[in-house]
């Protein structure tokens, strides 16, 4: 059994002391895979390094909206040059309308990266939260990359699932579909058709719950294990066809072949 690891950030040092035995632990469980999202120009140098030793890792590059309001000396031109390489995706990206920062300064840097997508015919991975209407207005309006787009962590609600399909959405789910009381991330998982879903640990943020008891400390790479049995749960899918599912949608998402 293979599993895929659609959003995390080995490069976070809350996760560095641990690095080595973690991806050992994760790769003894058929976790061999992990697109590694960049949130800043710093992350992006950093990925960069463990690219060149972590076999498996996935590199994307993006301005998170969090960070918008840094000062950045000529960030757009690191993000092009990280962007030539070709195996790498435009990410993590995104709006956040429960940050306070300018509104407009967001969509702006928003529409730079995605241009940039688009230009490039790269997947896109996006943050978004409390913003998936005014997202979803923006992707009409400027188009989707070929690859389409995922929505990681995905809380909008059930209904504007079959909204965001249409422009090419993927939808990823981490630990919060483990906790006892998010019903609504529980229903949104059931929801996503099976050929649009992936899984993510977001590592080392959104630890998920273990036998219902919240994970204490840094989130581990080896947690997507939890994450992939509770959907088997969720879906009442067997979890090697489960699995499977997952390894297509992965594959296809970043246009992959099947070895």
């Amino acid at each position: 059994m293979k599993l895929y690891d659609a959003h995390i950030h080995l490069q976070d040092d809350k996760l560095s002391s641990t690095l080595e035995s973690d991806l050992q632990e994760c790769r003894k469980n058929g976790i061999e895979t992990w697109i590694c999202a960049g949130t800043i120009p710093e992350d992006w140098a950093k990925i960069q390094k463990l690219q060149k030793q972590i076999f498996g890792l996935i590199p994307a590059y993006g301005l998170h909206p969090w960070f918008i309001q840094n000062d950045f000396d000529s960030w757009k031109e690191e993000l092009r040059s990280s962007l030539s390489d070709s195996s790498a995706l435009v990410g993590e990206i995104g709006l956040d309308a429960q940050v306070e920062k300018k509104k407009q300064k967001q969509v702006d840097i928003f529409l730079y990266q995605w241009d940039l997508a688009l230009k490039l015919d790269r997947p896109v991975i996006i943050h978004c939260r409390k913003a998936y209407e005014e997202l979803r207005e923006l992707i009409k309006k400027e188009g989707s990359p070929g690859q389409g787009f995922l929505l990681h962590s995905y809380s909008g609600s059930k209904e504007q699932i079959e909204e965001f399909v249409r422009l090419g959405a993927y939808f990823s789910v981490g630990g919060n579909i483990t906790s006892p009381t998010n019903k609504k991330a529980k229903l949104n998982a059931q929801s996503i058709p099976d050929e649009r879903i992936l899984i993510e640990t977001d590592a080392p943020f959104m630890g998920p719950y273990v036998e219902g008891v919240k994970w204490e400390g840094a989130n581990r790479p080896q947690n997507l294990l939890v994450v992939f049995r509770e959907l088997a749960k969720l879906k009442k899918k067997e979890e090697s066809k489960l699995s499977s599912q997952l390894e297509i949608n992965f594959n296809k998402f970043l246009n992959l072949t099947l070895e």
